[in-house]
């Protein structure tokens, strides 16, 4: 630059220099981004220096542009660009293009009229300044102004329009730039591409993202040869859709192609991998930068970190943090000690010290004069979530007031979720959600779905309906997730209601008292106004539950599949056999796939109902659907075979399920034998029971009363006395019932026996 300054210096003091030498010196001077020089320049220029060799030459009009793409401060100063006062005849460019010479002036970058012409290039460079300054209204008017004076428009022209709409996310004006240059002859280069692919990029409709690969193919036919920025932008569109699969594609595509990614392509991917939780991804990237002596910049660390944060790895969090520390180059900032609080709010280790720990980064932080930031207090309420500390988060909550920080609703919901958690502390949840009203805190619905989830785990069904009416009220709509939770309150409503009416003295404590005396027939006049009152209580939780779901519908939210366990269990509950049946084929009919939890519930309920017809039925369709079952299902369905009036049907049935379920390696429990043993006892088949009894023992389970009960209920004659001594035998070694005169006196009864018919039996065998 001072070369360059000299050298025109020693020109003026020996001779006039001509245009092209002004026109190098002031886009040196550009570059240099010394705008005043070339503006000293430029007054010097106006005063000639011989009249003799005088003749008033116009300067071109790059020279002035060069001033205009580097003028980046609002700095009003004096220019004389172009102004040689003269005997011309050129026409005042304030004629010819009135917007170029207004926006100069609106810009302080000039102050007469010039009498040059305009060219392409100053259009450009001045077109650049207003994007700059996200003046894009008159860059779009300059811009139209160069065809109607006639001046040229070359790539670069177009290019900045593109890039222009790209910004102004006008997808659509982009491509009919894009199109109209192709039109007119003008053949787009690599950066044109390039802001056309990012343009696509940033749609959300999948066709663009389409149009954005076919130009990617487009280009080595054009002769462009795609470059870094190219597949930096395929990148990040491949991260806004949620393809990281392709976007690590291209990654190996740009090494294969020996195109060496920069830190926009490194930050892309980075940022990709804490998206979708790439751990292993980004760890390798981190290695590979590190080995390659890559340096890597304070947002490339705090995608990293955020990445740990979310794939729960402390460890490998904690040393990147630990290397942040030691790169003197980047300077820690809350965003930092935030994320570094996290991890140990995320993390799977859960070390008595973690809390403390996590505590210490924050002193730390504050330390260090780093102010707190919401998402510092965000990361510091999931902390005290993680290890139940409800006193330390309140004191954040008090502590965020007085910095006079605005707790947000995210971290509200954090605390609401910590306090309805506790069996003890869980009303202050919904202390919490008043604060937040008194806040002005708007309401959402995931807020009112913890205090419906919070009352239905606290059974609080009355405050869970309140709430709903609540969001009615303030017309926040809701999700489906609270409809389930709706649901299950009229199933957790109607099991307590068949608490409350499960035996006939409870059922007199509620009604009005009559006479003292009470006969048998009043007695089953008592209990069968019991079970109407039971029919019609089950009835209205239950149609309470479907009209919930009927809503549901009507308001377009799709149900998912803890939607139909919820409506399955209510069935389940209320005894709504042909209601569960119902929807049952209805979702059959349009294929809709049931979970496991749905069948169990329909097992359940042909179980209490005694349909062993409608559970084969399941059974059949849980084939079809090539659902496996659990040993709920198999308890459910032995139950209902039990339950079945032809007990020779049953066991064949309970058989042949039972072989079923090994087959499909369905783990068998106590409960599941028992059932088996059962329904032996129901058919004396004694030899199939101990067939049983040996499974039991052969799959390590321990024998309860009940199994011995049942053998001996089968077993008891005199032909088996042999038997009974065994299993009365292994009964008193067990441990069951330690001590019972009941069970030592039958075993002493049942030996005395045997000895007495051994004794008998060899009597004879003498005689």
């Amino acid at each position: 630059m001072k070369f360059s300054q000299t050298l025109f210096s020693r020109t003026l003091t020996c001779f006039q220099p001509s245009r092209l030498a002004f026109s190098h010196t002031f886009e040196t001077c550009s570059r240099s981004k010394r705008n005043y020089v070339a503006l000293s320049f430029d007054k010097r220029a106006t005063r000639p220096r011989l009249n003799t060799y005088y003749n008033p030459f116009q300067l071109h009009s790059h020279t002035y542009s060069s001033v205009v793409v580097n003028n980046e401060k609002q700095v009003v100063a004096e220019s004389s660009l172009g102004s040689v006062v003269s005997k011309t005849n050129v026409k005042p460019v304030v004629e010819a293009c009135p917007l170029f010479y207004k926006s100069c002036r609106d810009f302080g970058l000039d102050s007469k009229p010039m009498y040059a012409s305009v060219s392409g290039k100053a259009y450009n460079n001045l077109i650049l300044h207003c994007i700059k300054r996200e003046n894009f209204d008159l860059a779009i008017n300059l811009f139209s102004e160069m065809d109607e004076h006639k001046v040229n428009k070359d790539v670069v022209s177009y290019t900045q329009m593109i890039s222009l709409y790209t910004k102004k996310d006008k997808i659509k004006k982009a491509l009919k730039v894009f199109e109209r240059m192709k039109v007119v002859g003008v053949k787009p280069n690599v950066v044109t591409y390039n802001c056309i692919i990012t343009a696509l990029g940033r749609a959300e409709e999948r066709k663009y993202f389409l149009m954005a690969l076919d130009f990617l193919k487009e280009m080595p036919k054009k002769g462009v040869v795609p470059d870094v920025g190219t597949y930096s932008s395929l990148i990040t569109s491949c991260g806004r859709r949620g393809r990281d699969g392709m976007a690590f594609d291209f990654y190996h595509e740009m090494k294969k192609k020996k195109i060496p990614p920069n830190n926009i392509t490194y930050t892309a991917l980075l940022c990709i991998c804490e998206d979708n939780k790439l751990f292993k991804e980004a760890w390798k990237l981190y290695l590979h930068m590190k080995s390659e002596h890559i340096p890597l910049s304070k947002n490339m660390y705090h995608h990293l970190l955020r990445t740990c944060v979310k794939s729960k790895q402390l460890s490998q969090g904690l040393s990147i943090f630990k290397e942040m520390k030691k790169n003197e180059s980047i300077e820690l900032d809350a965003v930092t000690y935030s994320a570094v609080i996290s991890l140990y709010a995320n993390s799977f280790e859960s070390s008595e010290d973690g809390f403390d720990k996590g505590i210490g980064v924050y002193t730390e932080m504050k330390r260090k004069l780093i102010n707190p930031k919401i998402f510092t207090y965000t990361a510091l309420f999931s902390l005290c979530k993680k290890y139940e500390k409800y006193d330390e988060a309140l004191a954040f909550l008090e502590e965020m007031k007085a910095k006079k920080i605005r707790p947000t609703i995210f971290n509200y919901e954090i605390l609401i979720d910590l306090f309805g958690s506790s069996p003890s502390r869980f009303q202050s949840a919904f202390d919490l959600h008043n604060d937040m009203v008194q806040e002005r805190i708007p309401n959402h619905s995931y807020i009112y779905d913890s205090l419906i989830r919070i009352c239905l785990t606290h059974n609080q069904i009355e405050n869970g309906f309140l709430y709903y009416e609540k969001m009615k009220a303030e017309w926040i709509k809701p999700k489906s997730n609270t409809f389930n939770y709706l649901i299950q309150l009229c199933t957790k409503n109607s099991i307590s209601f068949l608490k409350e009416y499960e035996s006939v003295s409870s059922f007199s404590t509620m009604m009005p008292k009559a006479e003292t005396t009470i006969d048998s027939d009043n007695h089953n006049t008592a209990t069968s106004e019991k079970e109407v009152i039971q029919a019609k209580g089950l009835k209205t939780f239950c149609t309470t539950g479907v009209n919930l779901f009927k809503t549901m519908q009507t308001q377009g939210i799709k149900p998912n599949q803890d939607t139909f366990i919820s409506l399955f269990a209510l069935f389940d509950a209320t005894k709504e056999m042909g209601s569960a049946f119902g929807l049952f084929h209805r979702l059959n009919t349009k294929e809709t796939a049931l979970t496991l939890p749905c069948y169990v519930h329909l097992f359940s309920l042909c179980e209490k109902q005694g349909q062993i017809d409608d559970g084969l039925e399941v059974w059949t369709k849980m084939k079809e659907k090539s659902v496996k079952p659990n040993t709920a299902c198999l308890n459910a369905f032995l139950s209902l075979c039990r339950k079945t009036k032809d007990s020779d049907s049953a066991l064949k049935k309970a058989m042949l399920i039972s072989d079923e379920m090994k087959s499909r390696r369905v783990s068998f429990d106590l409960y599941s034998f028992n059932l088996l043993i059962s329904l032996c006892k129901d058919e004396m088949n004694f030899p199939v029971a101990l067939d049983f009894y040996t499974e039991i023992q052969e799959s390590g389970l321990s024998p309860d009363a009940s199994t011995f009960s049942n053998l001996l209920e089968i077993c008891n004659t005199p032909h088996h006395l042999e038997k009974i001594v065994g299993l009365l035998t292994e009964a008193k070694k067990t441990g069951l019932q330690e001590g019972s005169k009941d069970l030592d006196t039958a075993l002493a009864t049942k030996q005395r026996d045997l000895d007495l018919k051994k004794a008998t039996v060899s009597s004879t065998d003498n005689i």
